[in-house]
């Protein structure tokens, strides 16, 4: 309950900035102070909690063992463990109390990022907050750090062109989640020109490939490659996925047609990397597990973009502020219902819908809300 509270809050106070931007800046803060706190103090919460709690503890051990002289096996990346190596056996943090410092860090870096790129602050956050919190706070970790990091420390690289930075700091990422070296092909993605007047017509060109063509390729690949091999699945389209991504593409597209005189340099390449990102869902349209693992480190810009450019259409035009007002309220209660929900089907809770959702805090209590078979006291 205490989530959708915070949602019609910050909902509220993002209405409010398009009257007095200020104050709602001000109001926002003790909302983002007290998500933090209970970012840090939430227990068993995220539907791969569990699965982190064991990842943590075998990836800082195969660092042990290697230090001890016992050999290097490891699944996980290298980065990734020996930050859990040092959290685990020299700062002396438990499981849980490293992934709540990750989750805390993750949520701090989104929201620096948002005050560098935004031009309104609290509508980037209400559609962060619908749109990704559920899912890198709470459960894809891992992915939700090599993202926030992406966003405030490497990605300012790309824009002032130091290509060789960008590539050391993507690398560096790497280490913490494999899949962030797709970001590499921006350097090469970002030269095709790809604007307002013919994304149409790569749209049209991809649906072909990502529906016939791609799924072979991708195939052919898993019979070689063990890392692709475990991604091969039924394929198949997510119909509500492709609903969402599409309805977003349309508003982008048509909110920046119309305001195409009006974008400034650093608004053109989010702009044109949302559009590489929408076109390689496109690609990777039947198969939802490659595509949501790697078209997220270029839509990761998704909110940012579309605040923006209703910042400016209402700058522009005083009459848009209804139809923003409306895209901002349906939006985002559609996705914060969606989160919620998938958060609680795929995390099993029990006796607990979208409205009542509950914020543990207390160890104890999570065995009220979800089944857990790990014996939390050996880690």
């Amino acid at each position: 309950m205490i989530l959708l509270i915070i949602f019609l809050l910050i909902l509220s106070v993002c209405l409010l900035s398009f009257f007095n931007y200020k104050i709602s800046k001000v109001l926002l803060f003790p909302v983002l102070v007290g998500l933090t706190f209970i970012l840090f103090f939430k227990y068993g919460q995220g539907v791969d909690y569990f699965n982190y709690l064991y990842a943590i503890k075998d990836s800082a051990n195969s660092i042990d063992n290697f230090l001890s002289g016992f050999g290097y096996i490891n699944r996980f990346e290298i980065g990734f463990s020996v930050i859990n190596y040092i959290l685990l056996y020299y700062i002396n943090l438990n499981v849980s109390e490293i992934i709540s410092v990750y989750s805390v860090i993750i949520f701090v870096l989104f929201i620096l990022s948002i005050n560098k790129y935004s031009k309104n602050v609290a509508i980037s956050f209400i559609f962060f907050f619908s749109f990704y919190f559920f899912i890198y706070n709470f459960s894809a970790i891992r992915q939700g750090l090599a993202l926030s990091i992406l966003m405030y420390f490497v990605f300012p690289y790309f824009i002032k062109k130091s290509y060789i930075k960008f590539i050391i700091g993507i690398l560096l990422l790497s280490t913490i989640h494999t899949s962030s070296l797709i970001l590499i092909s921006l350097l090469f993605l970002h030269k095709i020109n790809l604007n307002n007047n013919n994304i149409g017509k790569y749209v049209i060109i991809c649906i072909p490939l990502g529906i016939f063509v791609i799924p072979l390729i991708i195939t052919y690949m898993g019979n070689f490659i063990a890392g692709v091999n475990s991604y091969v699945t039924n394929y198949q389209i997510d119909f509500v996925s492709l609903g969402v991504r599409l309805i977003m593409f349309l508003i982008i597209y048509f909110f920046s047609l119309s305001n195409k005189r009006f974008l400034g340099e650093n608004d053109n390449i989010l702009i044109k990397i949302y559009y590489i990102s929408f076109l390689m869902y496109i690609l990777l349209l039947t198969n939802s597990l490659i595509s949501s693992r790697l078209t997220i480190y270029f839509r990761v810009f998704e909110f940012i973009v579309l605040s923006n450019l209703i910042v400016l259409s209402v700058k522009r035009k005083q009459k848009t502020i209804i139809v923003s007002i409306f895209l901002i309220i349906s939006l985002n209660t559609i996705m914060y219902f969606k989160s919620v929900n998938t958060e609680i089907t795929l995390g099993e809770y029990k006796n607990v819908n979208v409205f009542n959702f509950p914020i543990i805090l207390d160890e104890s209590e999570i065995y009220q809300y979800r089944d857990s078979n790990i014996d939390l006291e050996n880690l």
